[in-house]
């Protein structure tokens, strides 16, 4: 806790000494008596002396008035710079670089420097898709990177030794050698942090960062005591603090972007005041983000995409900060982009569909992208993302490219929310509870609680679904007691003799369903019927 500073001045003999707090140590209790018989000593000489006792401050300590207002009422006195232990702090934001819409990456520093060594700093993309802390070794061949980890410079490193490797879904790959070593981010400091120094780099994609900030809720794998995930140190370490943490990403020509640990700021980050949360079945059974989606489609327009087969639990859908798009399964994305392609002209496939931008008016007459989410209450609810929200226009040319990416049938789960997506809400992801909320975020042109319905006019179309059949219905009927001649059919006992004639007929096809005497195999008339009757239901 932080140290307080009052200053105790003996004046000699007759003079009261200003008052001694009670929470002193004991080993400054025990020298008040020396001091006080010097004071004696000196009192002929009427000397002084003046001494400053440093002591440790309770947390439940009371404290100046002045003292209280100006660090908000709560929580002991924070040290105001460098790295700190936060005992009763709630929030804690970490600003973010922003590369160019599609990485965003943060600095943290690793290590406690030697004596005569450098601090070693790194700029790291916050991941939530995967759970691994690494950045590139000083031994590292072929490394793309500028900067680099020396586990020589850090005396608080600590050695493991076990070989590590991990597998992206971009194709990267990277392995390396685990240790324990110091990690700050911002002003928040972890000790006997599991990280790899890797030492071996393989990717495909250009990463503008050096390395990756894993932020998944747990290890799948067994690691045993030799280390944790960074949001399990975290929060161990840092027990009062709220488990979970907050992503407000922005665009690059916008105010900066944050990763908020902690208790989430909704007032400063969204137009609503508070989360909707999806599903948290999924997140019991993998270290991965994910939630609960029911259907996903375009508003307004009747296209929608739904996934009946995992019932009430929705299908996993991953919420991901290291994914620049909305990566969707091949056959899903065909059925997506059928709909908003042929709205666009001069297009071309390059990663992503880009095309000649739509004029205001064309861009306002295009449909919202729904998704509808599964809660814990087997409820839904829709989040709406808005056509400025998923077309994105190119700063340097004429041409516009969707925000949506045709994945692969070997990704983990059907449905990938990147940074495109989140970019619309502010996303909480609450790591004790295990589940992730919504909230629409205070730069989206979208209103707070803004709907989206994918079938233009429900009842409408139900009503007319529902007429459809009763007529489809009486039609078959009609064919059957008229065009199919009566009198080829036995009589059903259904039908008496006195009713009318026009009724007996229409008891008689009814009651063929039931008619026991009623050979259908040779009756090609009571056959056709029956088929007919068979359609109709």
């Amino acid at each position: 806790a932080p140290h307080r500073y009052r200053a105790v001045r003996l004046r000699g003999m007759g003079v009261h000494p200003r008052r001694v707090p009670l929470s002193l140590p004991p080993l400054v209790l025990l020298s008040l008596p020396v001091l006080l018989a010097s004071g004696v000593l000196g009192a002929t000489n009427r000397t002084r002396l003046e001494l400053d006792l440093c002591y440790r401050a309770r947390d439940d300590a009371p404290r100046p008035l002045a003292v209280r207002r100006r660090h908000g009422g709560r929580g002991p006195l924070r040290r105001p710079t460098g790295a700190r232990s936060l005992r009763s702090a709630e929030r804690h934001g970490v600003v973010m670089d922003n590369y160019d819409d599609v990485q965003y990456q943060l600095d943290i520093t690793i290590g406690v420097m030697c004596m005569h060594g450098k601090v070693q700093k790194f700029q790291v993309v916050p991941d939530t898709g995967s759970a691994d802390l690494w950045v590139p070794s000083v031994d590292c061949t072929g490394c793309p990177y500028s900067r680099s980890y020396d586990i020589k410079e850090s005396c608080s490193a600590e050695d493991i030794g076990d070989r590590v490797s991990f597998h992206y879904g971009d194709g990267t790959v990277a392995e390396g050698l685990s240790l324990l070593d110091t990690v700050v981010i911002g002003d928040l400091m972890v000790q006997k942090q599991f990280l790899i120094r890797a030492d071996r780099i393989t990717s495909d994609t250009s990463m503008q960062a050096d390395g990756m900030l894993g932020l998944a809720h747990h290890y799948t794998t067994e690691r045993g005591d030799k280390g944790q995930t960074f949001m399990a140190t975290l929060f161990k370490e840092h027990p009062h603090m709220p488990q979970m943490f907050s992503f407000f990403l922005t665009g690059e020509s916008q105010e900066p972007s944050r990763l908020i640990f902690g208790e989430p700021n909704l007032q400063a980050h969204a137009k609503e005041s508070e989360f909707r949360y999806g599903r948290a079945h999924y997140m019991s059974e993998t270290s991965l983000w994910l939630t609960s989606s029911w259907s996903i489609g375009w508003a307004g327009t009747g296209i929608e995409i739904e996934f009946p087969d995992q019932g009430v639990m929705g299908i996993p859908t991953l919420i991901d900060s290291g994914t620049s798009m909305i990566v969707l399964r091949p056959d899903i994305y065909d059925q997506i982009m059928a709909e908003l392609t042929p709205r666009f002209k001069n297009c071309y496939y390059l990663e992503v569909l880009t095309c000649d931008c739509p004029s205001e008016e064309e861009l306002a007459a295009m449909p919202r992208f729904a998704i509808n989410i599964i809660d814990d209450e087997n409820r839904q609810f829709s989040l709406c993302m808005g056509p400025e929200e998923v077309i994105i226009e190119s700063e340097t040319t004429s041409t516009c490219s969707m925000a949506f990416q045709r994945g692969d049938d070997k990704q983990p789960v059907p449905l990938i929310f990147g940074m495109t997506f989140m970019r619309s809400f502010y996303t909480n992801f609450d790591v004790e509870n295990r589940r992730i909320g919504f909230a629409r975020s205070r730069l989206s042109p979208l209103p707070a609680g803004a709907e989206c319905i994918i079938d233009p006019q429900p009842a409408r179309r139900h009503a007319i679904w529902a007429a459809g059949l009763a007529f489809a219905a009486a039609s078959v009927m009609l064919f059957a007691c008229v065009v199919i001649k009566p009198k080829r059919l036995r009589c059903c006992p259904c039908a008496p003799p006195s009713t009318g004639k026009r009724e007996a007929v229409r008891r008689r096809c009814l009651c063929l369903w039931e008619a026991p005497d009623i050979d259908y195999s040779k009756d090609n008339a009571a056959a056709r019927l029956l088929a007919a009757f068979d359609e109709a239901s």
